[in-house]
C-alpha cells in the first residue's frame, strides 16, 4: 500500500525533519502574537510616531523655534562664562546643569539650569532670547511623551518603555517569526516574496507577513540595542546628577 504525504501547520512531514510544529503550540503562540500585537502594539506605535518627531527634531526645531533659537553670525563667540553670567542675570542665579551648544556652534546657546529651565542667549552679543522649560515647547512635549515623563515616577516611567519594548521583541517579533517560519528550504523564497495579484484576506496576509519578516530584522535589533540605556535606573546605571 502507498503512502500519503500530506504537509501542513502541525502536521508531521515524511521525510526526516519530523513534526514542523505542534499544532497547538502554533495556535497558542499565534493569539499570544495577535493579542500582543493588538495591546502593547497600540503603544508601540505612539512610542513610534513621537519618536519619528524627535529623529527630525534638529531639523525642524529651529523653524518651529525660531525665535528662541536664529542668531545671526559673527566672527568672535562670547567666553561661556559671560553667557552663563547673563543667563543667571535673566533667570536667577542657581545651578548650571548644562550647557547645549548646537552642532557646528550655530545658533543660540542654551544655558540649562537644575530646575530644567533653559535661557537662550545669543552667543555673539549676549542677549537673552527667551526661557522655556526643558519639556516646554512643542518638541519638548513631544518628547516628555515619548520618554512617558508624565508619570511622576521616572523609574517607572523608564520601566514600561523598556519593558513595552522588550516584550514586543520577545513576543511579536521572534513569535511572529516563529509561526511564520516556512516547513523547508524550498518554501522559504515562496515565504519571503510578496504577491500583489492577491485579493481579499489573502493578499492582507501576504502583505502582513511579508513587510513583517523584513521589519522584524530591524525592530529587533533596535529593540535590544535599545535596552542598554533604555533601563538606566537599574543599580550603577543611572549617573550621578552634576
Amino acid at each position: 500500500m502507498s503512502s500519503v504525504c500530506i504537509k501542513g501547520p502541525g502536521i508531521q512531514s515524511s521525510d526526516s525533519r519530523g513534526p514542523i510544529l505542534n499544532l497547538a503550540l502554533r495556535k497558542t503562540i499565534l493569539q499570544v502574537h495577535r493579542w500582543t500585537g493588538l495591546t502593547l502594539g497600540l503603544v508601540a506605535v505612539f512610542l513610534a510616531i513621537t519618536g519619528l518627531a524627535m529623529v527630525f527634531r534638529p531639523q525642524l526645531e529651529p523653524l518651529v523655534e525660531g525665535g528662541l533659537r536664529d542668531v545671526g553670525s559673527c566672527s568672535t563667540r562670547l567666553p561661556l562664562d559671560d553667557l552663563i553670567a547673563r543667563a543667571r542675570e535673566f533667570h536667577g542665579d542657581a545651578a548650571v546643569a548644562r550647557i547645549e551648544i548646537l552642532e557646528g556652534g550655530n545658533g543660540a546657546t542654551t544655558i540649562r539650569f537644575a530646575d530644567k529651565q533653559g535661557v537662550y542667549v545669543n552667543p555673539c552679543t549676549g542677549s537673552v532670547l527667551g526661557q522655556q522649560h526643558q519639556w516646554g515647547g512643542f518638541f519638548g512635549s513631544v518628547e516628555q511623551l515619548h520618554r512617558l515623563l508624565f508619570i511622576d515616577d521616572a523609574d517607572i516611567a523608564e520601566f514600561i518603555g523598556g519593558s513595552t519594548s522588550l516584550v514586543l521583541a520577545l513576543v511579536t517579533v521572534i513569535g511572529g517569526l516563529i509561526v511564520w517560519w516556512p516547513p523547508n528550504l524550498k518554501a522559504l523564497k515562496s515565504a519571503l516574496t510578496f504577491r500583489p495579484h492577491l485579493t481579499g484576506r489573502a493578499f492582507d496576509l501576504n502583505l502582513h507577513r511579508t513587510i513583517g519578516v523584513y521589519a522584524s530584522l530591524i525592530l529587533l535589533m533596535s529593540t535590544v540595542t535599545s535596552l542598554t540605556f533604555t533601563f538606566e535606573s537599574l543599580p550603577g546605571r543611572r549617573p550621578n546628577p552634576p
